[in-house]
């Protein structure tokens, strides 16, 4: 989508870019520590 395209769907959505940001940064911090779960997980933890 290019820049305008994103303004106008912002603005239908009633967000401001400053919203979609911390939303992204939320995300990203899950996603981190989700990685980060994952990889202190090993096959025997699992298998217990």
């Amino acid at each position: 989508m290019d820049d305008l395209m994103v303004k106008l769907h912002n603005k239908r959505d009633g967000q401001t870019e400053e919203d979609i940001r911390e939303r992204e940064n939320i995300a990203n911090s899950e996603y981190e520590t989700q990685k980060l779960f994952n990889s202190s997980i090993t096959k025997d933890d699992i298998e217990r």
